[in-house]
């Protein structure tokens, strides 16, 4: 295969691989940004459900049901599971509630709750009046991965300890869906600027390429023949100057440095 298009495929495949290495970089840092807002945004969220629940929790207190203690009527108790139902069901959010010493009393899950206690470094941050935010098992609280918000929490005179986690999972699924519809967008962003840039790249090596061509046909290298094509610049007055002089090209393209006015004395 011949030359011809060395030019422009060189170029076509360095505004590609530009296209491809700009968008890559796109995509890893709207991956990164996305999920930084979507864990804002769960932490949010689970803060909010805490509130509420917060409430309800004094709320039965008042009643004479303190959650931050064993409950041992089962009809208190599931009535409390109902209340916290409440939250799971709109939110999609597990609720539950540990004693002063961490060990859980109550919980609106059951498929990955291990029966562990919440660790004592958690415990003693809260008992701090800081509310918290973990990600992961929580210590091996839940056997799969949560995002977990928690606080401390006074019911009837009692201690105890309130929780509100939402499953890792869901971001997986955010960023499955956002990074489809970013590579949809993307596979269509660089067709159409990989069509543009062949194009482009015709445009502007044509007329390198038809230079280089006819060089190799005449048997001229390409600057050679580069030289040759500026003497055309001349107007055909300075042309038959320099025939009528018997100037050569190299006095020809040095008169070719000067300005338009002056070429013309320069070839006399």
């Amino acid at each position: 295969m011949s030359r011809r298009n060395t030019i422009s495929r060189e170029f076509f495949s360095t505004i590609a691989v530009v296209l491809v290495l700009g968008l890559s970089v796109m995509c890893a840092i709207q991956t990164a940004l996305s999920a930084a807002y979507f864990v804002q945004e769960r932490r949010t969220a689970l803060n909010d459900i805490l509130n509420g629940a917060s409430q309800l929790c004094e709320r039965f207190a008042e009643d004479g049901s303190v959650l931050t203690r064993p409950l041992d009527d089962e009809k208190a108790k599931e009535y409390a599971r109902s209340g916290f139902d409440l939250f799971t069901t709109s939110s999609g959010a597990v609720l539950f509630i540990a004693d002063e010493n961490g060990d859980v009393l109550l919980h609106t899950g059951s498929e990955d709750f291990t029966e562990q206690p919440i660790p004592a470094d958690m415990l003693a941050e809260m008992d701090s009046g800081e509310n918290i935010f973990k990600t992961g098992t929580l210590g091996g609280v839940y056997s799969g991965k949560y995002y977990t918000a928690g606080r401390r929490v006074e019911a009837g005179g009692y201690t105890g300890y309130l929780f509100a986690a939402s499953p890792m999972t869901a971001l997986a699924g955010y960023m499955g869906d956002m990074l489809a519809m970013f590579g949809i967008s993307a596979a269509a962003i660089l067709l159409l600027c990989s069509l543009l840039c062949w194009v482009l790249a015709k445009r502007i090596t044509g007329p390198i390429e038809d230079i280089s061509e006819a060089a190799r046909r005449l048997g001229l290298s390409q600057p050679a023949l580069a030289n040759k094509l500026r003497l055309l610049t001349l107007t055909p007055e300075q042309q038959q100057l320099c025939t009528a002089n018997h100037l050569s090209e190299r006095h020809a393209r040095a008169a070719l440095r000067l300005p338009e006015g002056r070429r013309t004395a320069a070839l006399e």
